[in-house]
């Protein structure tokens, strides 16, 4: 149905659908093809993804900071980071997210203008961008259930 809809309502429901959609990096070459893929490399922020509240906390954001991933080494290259270091390292030890490997905490800086929307209804300011600067990668260590 995406083809039928025009760029601006596409985006929009993307925005409002974006949480529930786990795993984007699946369909990684999918996104790049889509109005996203356009907008996240020529035009940032793609505010019709945002909510009002969204795109206050938006404007509020410095013009560069730090950025968290919770991953494993197949999908540390997400759009989605968190501004929260806690928050980011329980995403790999969580059941839906666990996958072989090393559970990883990517620390990123981000320039603002590389920023495509901000989302805030995982209970967590989520920073959605591409390729951000990496500045280290930490282990983060698994706790076993006894």
């Amino acid at each position: 149905m995406a083809w039928l809809m025009n760029e601006s309502d596409w985006l929009t429901l993307l925005g409002e659908m974006w949480s529930s959609f786990d795993n984007v990096g699946d369909n990684y070459d999918a996104m790049h093809e889509s109005p996203f893929g356009n907008r996240l490399h020529d035009q940032c922020p793609i505010v019709q993804m945002m909510t009002y509240a969204e795109l206050a906390v938006y404007k509020e954001l410095p013009q560069t900071f730090k950025i968290y991933r919770g991953c494993h080494g197949d999908n540390k290259d997400g759009f989605s980071w968190s501004l929260e270091r806690q928050v980011a390292k329980t995403f790999p030890l969580m059941e839906k997210y666990q996958m072989e490997g090393q559970p990883l905490l990517i620390t990123a800086m981000v320039k603002k203008e590389k920023v495509a929307a901000v989302k805030l209804d995982r209970g967590e300011v989520e920073i959605i961008t591409y390729c951000p600067k990496h500045l280290h990668t930490l282990r983060i260590k698994q706790h076993l259930a006894i």
